[in-house]
């Protein structure tokens, strides 16, 4: 029923309210899954997860766009003992291999270079193609050499190994092509090099899962995770502005610290290493 009020030319229909619908209750939602368990801090920085995980998502950045470079980490004098005294000549090398519009890097050569120690044995094992007595290869960017023997201090360590040079062999001129050598060594004139403090990390942890089974992951801790070692680096890296990024040939890639290294005195740090073609 309805009733009206008001005047003549003002209504007001009053009209029954619907009936209450009964509604129903929502349906149950499935309880949420259990969380997942990650694995716990250490096992995460450590075992063979060599990178944070901002450097890690970097690296493919990095590897596109680090300059190369030429670094000696653990020096040892190489004596060319025919190169004239006092004679330099300019080698140069791409910035970077894949992009050759940013051009070249130029640095030079002479009597007396820095290698890698591990880049002669004086009695080599089966499958070593670098320098020994007799052996021949090839400075990189430069000159094909002949090793002729070594000196040694009084206990017997290598100091300094010698060699010979063929001046018509070097790299980028039509005579290069007469030398077939198998080995291939990077290296830095001594009396131009730029000498850095160079951060080497490596593994956190010496077991891939330090805290696993109840283990003390302080007991895995590897007491070589951090080293600080004077390198000798290749003519103008001492130009290096910080945070800039290089792979140094044969050794990885490098960034300078953003907070301790200064144009002029250069401070790197590891970020990875690359494969090495040579035995553990």
């Amino acid at each position: 029923s309805s009733c009206f009020s008001g005047s003549s030319d003002s209504w007001l229909m009053l009209v029954p309210a619907p009936p209450l619908r009964c509604l129903r209750p929502p349906p149950l939602l499935p309880p949420p899954p259990p969380p997942v368990r990650l694995p716990a801090v250490p096992a995460l920085l450590g075992g063979f997860w060599r990178l944070p995980l901002p450097l890690a998502l970097a690296l493919p950045r990095t590897r596109a766009k680090a300059a190369r470079t030429v670094a000696v980490l653990n020096p040892l004098k190489l004596i060319i003992d025919n190169y004239p005294e006092g004679q330099t000549e300019a080698c140069s090398a791409p910035i970077h291999p894949h992009h050759p519009e940013r051009g070249h890097r130029a640095f030079p050569i002479s009597r007396e270079l820095w290698i890698e120690q591990d880049d002669f044995m004086e009695v080599p094992e089966k499958g070593y193609f670098r320098l020994f007595p007799g052996s021949k290869v090839r400075l990189r960017y430069g000159f094909v050499i002949e090793c002729t023997g070594c000196d040694k201090d009084a206990t017997g360590k290598v100091i300094a190994v010698h060699c010979n040079y063929y001046p018509d062999s070097k790299s980028g001129t039509e005579g290069s092509a007469n030398y077939k050598v198998k080995g291939n060594i990077h290296w830095v004139s001594a009396a131009h090099t730029v000498s850095a403090e160079v951060r080497m990390y490596d593994r956190l942890f010496t077991d891939a899962h330090p805290d696993a089974g109840g283990k003390d992951f302080k007991q895995a801790l590897n007491p070589n995770s951090k080293s600080v070692i004077t390198a000798y680096l290749e003519a103008g890296a001492d130009k290096a502005t910080p945070d800039e990024k290089f792979q140094f040939e044969r050794h990885g890639y490098f960034v300078a610290d953003r907070v301790d290294s200064k144009p002029g005195q250069p401070v790197f740090n590891r970020i990875v290493t690359l494969r090495d073609s040579w035995g553990k």
